[in-house]
């Protein structure tokens, strides 16, 4: 289907925006939860991934893969050789990479060959099977030049940085874009689409409703109760099938 960036500083609400697309588009929902910050139903390795797979789960509630081992590297790859396997076999879902601008992830220089190419080869048609990839991070400017240049679709919240200016300029080459990004209300973002558009369609558009789609990762006590992440799931399913 495509490929997505989502950016923007703590707080602003880029990693709700991303799930929040991913289930618009997608029954299935895989995210790559490095944080453990993602409500949903979490899975710990390749097995649990396989099984939820399997038992039909993951078309019913998002799939948090997380990990206790802290090696990042290794797990995206386990991942990824699973969801991508030799002639993409799998589709029909979205991936979501949480903090996807991790130095073990990616950076201006390099990127993680699973991530590489999953981003370059992943299906994109017939659109029964394709496959939606959605990365995460604070800054445009950590995103790699191949993650850069296969976006279709580029979701940013308020900058000042000198560098994601920069990176959002060149991208663009519309210094309008550049002077709203600079003020937009918190939890506000642009939509900026990267093919060209046919007439009468806007090349980027304002998101000002946050309330659409904006649910907070954690509470003011910190991480939510199982509670909580159950009301906030279905408060997530429903605010989804609305945008």
């Amino acid at each position: 289907m495509s490929n997505i960036i989502c950016c923007g500083r703590r707080e602003e609400g880029k990693t709700s925006l991303a799930i929040a697309i991913a289930k618009q588009r997608h029954a299935a929902v895989i995210a790559f939860d490095p944080r453990a910050m993602i409500v949903g139903v979490p899975v710990y390795g390749v097995d649990d991934l396989e099984e939820v797979i399997a038992d039909g789960a993951w078309r019913e509630h998002v799939i948090c893969y997380r990990f206790d081992s802290g090696d990042i590297d290794t797990e995206l790859e386990e991942m990824c050789e699973f969801l991508f396997p030799p002639r993409f076999t799998k589709g029909a879902f979205a991936l979501v990479i949480d903090e996807a601008g991790s130095q073990k992830i990616q950076t201006f220089h390099k990127i993680h060959p699973a991530l590489d190419r999953a981003v370059r080869q992943h299906p994109t048609r017939p659109p029964e099977y394709a496959v939606t990839i959605i990365q995460t991070s604070h800054r445009l400017a950590d995103f790699h030049g191949a993650s850069k240049s296969l976006m279709d679709e580029l979701y940013i919240f308020n900058t000042s940085s000198p560098r994601d200016i920069e990176a959002l300029e060149d991208h663009t080459q519309m210094p309008d874009l550049v002077e709203i990004v600079r003020v937009l209300p918190k939890h506000h973002c642009v939509r900026y689409l990267y093919a060209r558009q046919e007439e009468g369609v806007a090349q980027y558009e304002v998101w000002d409703k946050p309330e659409e789609w904006y649910i907070p990762a954690t509470s003011h006590s910190g991480v939510l109760s199982a509670e909580d992440e159950n009301n906030k799931e279905e408060e997530n399913a429903n605010h989804a099938a609305e945008i």
